[in-house]
């Protein structure tokens, strides 16, 4: 997907409004991240919503759309900075949701790849000391994939759809069982080889370039992509489904969670991957709240996580600080 002058420069605008830069920082096209923002609307999966972002960076710049949002018939351009930040903040204080839905929306689109395009000067300027880098001495991959570039016919008794802690821990049992078990991922395989430590590299190859929102506009829900599913993106940390939940999800027709079958696939899936609390050294972040809950008369139970030998602390594993995320040993 290109995107026009007219588009670029729109999507311009507005990314250097939510990050002007100054003092030796630079500002989100400075850094890169305009061509991001756009790398990453190009990259969505959903066309229809590709669409209308760029029918939105169209009409951006028009006295016509201006006077719909602020009753004012100047264009955006034709704002000085101040301007430009209080046409947004209208947007975001709006008392029209799809005002505030679209604000939201395009701070996410701004401020994220700015923050993943930044490099050294941001990074410094908020603390950050930059990505840590790949290994110097990654294992060799202990998995090959076959990839299906054509159309190709494969024999076995199961197919699996999904690698992640589900699918995985299901293909594993079945195999064990003597099955032939065929697994289907649509991500590719990522290692310590691939893994950089940076957001951009994380977001970019281990999730699927569709940042889903909830309907204010206010939550994304980000689709991880990858041999491993949400055990290579996501934290360590692995929790399981609380009785008071279960019986909730039961009580509105998803029985099957509130029984004894249920408890044995949580048994077998914390199991395959390795579940445990002998690693529960919190974060300094954590050891606050910790401290915190503990004053106030809380409890803190242990953390329960996949971590094998690494502390919250650490940023061992190299897939969940790639993913920007945290440890993770899987």
């Amino acid at each position: 997907m290109t995107f026009t002058d007219r588009q670029r420069r729109a999507m311009r605008l507005i990314a250097d409004t939510f990050a002007p830069g100054g003092d030796g920082v630079p500002s989100a096209h400075e850094a890169g991240a305009v061509d991001l923002a756009l790398e990453i609307v190009a990259g969505n999966p959903r066309r229809a919503e590709a669409t209308q972002v760029r029918r939105l960076l169209d009409v951006w710049d028009t006295r016509g759309f201006a006077l719909a949002v602020t009753g004012r018939g100047r264009r955006f351009s034709e704002l000085d900075r101040a301007g430009r930040e209080r046409f947004l903040l209208g947007l975001a204080g709006s008392g029209i949701a799809q005002k505030r839905v679209l604000f939201a929306a395009l701070k996410t689109a701004s401020v994220f790849p700015y923050y993943m395009a930044g490099g050294p000067r941001l990074w410094e300027s908020i603390g950050y000391p930059g990505p840590l880098g790949v290994r110097d001495d990654p294992p060799e991959p202990v998995i090959r994939p076959l990839r299906a570039t054509s159309d190709t016919e494969v024999d076995c008794d199961v197919v699996v759809v999904g690698s992640g802690a589900g699918g995985g821990t299901a293909a594993g049992v079945l195999a064990a069982a003597g099955l032939d078990v065929v697994v289907l991922e649509a991500g590719d395989l990522h290692d310590e080889r691939h893994f950089d430590g940076s957001e951009r590299t994380g977001f970019l190859e281990l999730y699927a370039l569709a940042p889903q929102a909830t309907a204010d506009g206010q939550v994304s829900l980000l689709a991880g992509r990858g041999l491993g599913g949400g055990t290579v993106v996501n934290y360590s940390t692995s929790f399981r489904t609380p009785d008071h939940v279960r019986q909730e999800w039961a009580a509105h027709g998803a029985r099957q969670v509130a029984t004894d079958e249920y408890t044995a696939s949580m048994d077998a899936v914390c199991q395959r991957l390795g579940v445990n609390t002998d690693h529960d050294k919190a974060a300094p972040r954590d050891a606050i709240l910790e401290r915190g809950a503990r004053a106030l008369g809380g409890t803190w139970p242990p953390c329960r996580a996949t971590s094998s030998g690494a502390t919250r602390t650490s940023s061992a594993g190299a897939a969940g600080w790639a993913a920007g995320s945290g440890p993770s040993s899987r």
